[in-house]
């Protein structure tokens, strides 16, 4: 196993005040005339998921396709609801909150609401958080009363599995890709969460997860999260990097079956970054931020080429961004969603098209005085 940790030295994208030929930048809106919104997902063929505030000021899950944002849950104007994924078929999976504000785990798919505590019997709070083009979805569930455990649930609602590390593990799983690897973290209470991944077994389960944070051999990175996964298997997260805050995180596949962890940094000097999606190409979509919130405003980013980009390099100053605050996701195309505060002062969706270089695109990105240093420790 092999740690990499890759530092931007100097240099940064060549910048202008218009954004470069053949990007777009738009907002989503929200539900309501007027109202912020938060785009969580985007499927391959342009379909978004998210969060928007309504004409009651109440935070609903969405679907916007083509132009047109729809309400997911009508019927229940007062209720907090949201979407945190799709897949191509434009099935949605997320959540809304009960009486006692408690998480309900919700499959949103063909006009119809399913929810899934129902199905599964589970007994307090459940999330989903992804589903791929069979319908399997992944999250956290308590079918047995207990904690919230990892949870893979086939198209139905039916419980396959809850791949823990170990019987009294808590967590979740994030992430599902179309071959049926899952990805997430688990924990014991009072112990670090550690990001863990698991493939489906010879019998229609899941085999025992195996954790990154072990694979490291070493106590050097404690708290690790891991939030999406390619198809080529490339898992991002975040990892500590040791001084009690974190850095972007990439899991690379080695020749012996296991992970290579590659730590992605942050932008400029701040001190956190999260990676939240990765598409089939390997571009990783995130937010960087500070701890301390008042020292600096969260900004967008990916990373592509060895380099972490500022997507507000992209915004041109017509636009009615004023702030690209976080990436959540990332299609095949390129397209990336997220959130960011407007010139109104609302925070709204947006999707930004164009950013990501097609092959033989290259100039779009090149640098001024890029200079990379990797450190390389072979840990066994």
């Amino acid at each position: 196993m092999s740690i990499r940790t890759t530092t931007l030295i100097a240099g940064a994208l060549l910048l202008t005040s218009v954004a470069p030929a053949g990007v777009e930048l738009f907002t989503l809106g929200s539900i309501a005339d007027r109202g912020d919104s938060v785009a969580f997902d985007i499927n391959q063929l342009g379909q978004v998921v998210g969060q928007a505030e309504n004409d009651r000021g109440v935070m609903h899950a969405f679907l916007w396709d083509n132009g047109v944002m729809t309400d997911l849950a009508p019927f229940e104007p007062d209720t907090v609801s949201n979407a945190w994924a799709l897949n191509d078929l434009g099935a949605a999976v997320g959540y809304r909150t009960d009486r006692d504000g408690f998480f309900e785990a919700l499959l949103w798919s063909g006009g119809s609401t399913t929810n899934l505590d129902v199905l599964t019997g589970s007994i307090g709070p459940s999330q989903v958080f992804d589903i791929n083009n069979n319908g399997t979805m992944v999250g956290g569930f308590s079918v047995d009363g207990a904690q919230t455990k990892p949870t893979v649930l086939d198209a139905s609602g039916n419980v396959i599995a809850q791949p823990t590390s170990g019987f009294n593990q808590a967590g979740f799983m994030r992430g599902i890709n179309e071959a049926g690897m899952v990805v997430g973290h688990d924990f014991e209470f009072g112990t670090p969460d550690d990001a863990m991944f698991a493939f489906p077994d010879t019998e229609g389960g899941y085999a025992q997860p195996t954790k990154l944070q072990e694979q490291l051999g070493n106590d050097f990175f404690p708290f690790t999260l891991a939030y999406d996964v390619s198809e080529s298997g490339i898992i991002v997260g975040t990892s500590n990097n040791g001084s009690g805050t974190s850095e972007a995180a990439m899991w690379l596949p080695d020749d012996e079956g296991g992970y290579d962890l590659h730590l992605l940094g942050t932008l400029g000097e701040q001190d956190t970054a999260l990676a939240w999606g990765v598409n089939a190409m390997g571009v990783i979509v995130g937010q960087s931020r500070d701890e301390d919130a008042s020292l600096s405003d969260p900004r967008a980013f990916m990373y592509l080429n060895g380099a972490m980009v500022d997507l507000n390099d992209f915004v041109d100053e017509d636009s009615r961004f004023t702030l690209l605050m976080g990436a959540h996701a990332i299609n095949d195309a390129g397209d990336i969603v997220g959130f960011g505060r407007t010139t109104e002062g609302t925070v709204e969706a947006f999707v930004l098209r164009g950013a990501v270089p097609s092959p033989g695109a290259g100039a779009l990105l090149v640098c001024a005085g890029m200079l990379m240093r990797r450190r390389r420790s072979e840990q066994r």
